[in-house]
C-alpha cells in the first residue's frame, strides 16, 4: 500500500477563519473573495528570495543597507512599486478602507507593505493622496497605535542596536525545532 504524506499549508480557509474570529471578515461570500484577492496582492510583495527585489520584508529586516544586495533589491522593488501602488489605489476605490467602512484583514496586509515600503522610500505614498489618507486612518486605529509604540526598530545589527532580522537579533532569539 502506498503511503501518503500530508503537510499543513497556509490556506485562504485558515486565514479566513482567523479573520472571521477577529471580526475582520465580511459576511458576504463575494466580499470575502474580494478581501482574499486584495490580501494576495499584498502577499505578492512579501514573497520571493530576499535578494530578488520582489520581497519588501528582507529590505527592512534582513539585508544590510550598506550591502550590494540591498541596493540591487531595493532598486528592483522600487521599479515595481508604482504599479503595485496604483493597484492598491484602484482596489481601495472610494471607501475609507479596503473593506468599505471598516478595516478588514486585507487592510492590515497592505498596511504592512506600505509601512515597510515607506521605511526604505519615505515618499512611497506621495502622488496617491487616497492611499496616504487610508494609511493615516489605519495608523490611527487604537490597536495599531498601541502596537507601533512597542514595535522593535527595523533594521539589522542585532537586538543591541534595536534591529531585527539577522543572527544576534530579536528574531534569532526564537528557536525552531524541525518536526
Amino acid at each position: 500500500m502506498r503511503q501518503r504524506r500530508y503537510e499543513a499549508q497556509p490556506s485562504v480557509d485558515a486565514r479566513s477563519q482567523v479573520a472571521h474570529f477577529a471580526g475582520l471578515l465580511p459576511d458576504d461570500p463575494t466580499a470575502i473573495a474580494r478581501q482574499d484577492m486584495i490580501y494576495e496582492g499584498a502577499q505578492e510583495l512579501c514573497s520571493g528570495k530576499p535578494t530578488s527585489g520582489t520581497n519588501i520584508n528582507p529590505l527592512c529586516n534582513i539585508l544590510d543597507p550598506a550591502g550590494a544586495d540591498f541596493g540591487a533589491a531595493k532598486e528592483i522593488y522600487l521599479q515595481n512599486w508604482p504599479t503595485a501602488r496604483a493597484n492598491f489605489v484602484s482596489q481601495l476605490g472610494g471607501g475609507a478602507f479596503f473593506g468599505g467602512t471598516a478595516p478588514m484583514y486585507s487592510d492590515f496586509a497592505i498596511w504592512h507593505v506600505c509601512d515597510n515600503t515607506r521605511a526604505i522610500e519615505p515618499g512611497a505614498l506621495s502622488g496617491e493622496p487616497r492611499l496616504g489618507e487610508w494609511f493615516d486612518r489605519m495608523r490611527a486605529l487604537p490597536a495599531v497605535e498601541e502596537y507601533l509604540q512597542g514595535r522593535p526598530a527595523r533594521g539589522v545589527g542585532g537586538a543591541a542596536k534595536g534591529g531585527v532580522g539577522l543572527p544576534g537579533s530579536l528574531m534569532a532569539d526564537w528557536e525552531c525545532t524541525p518536526p
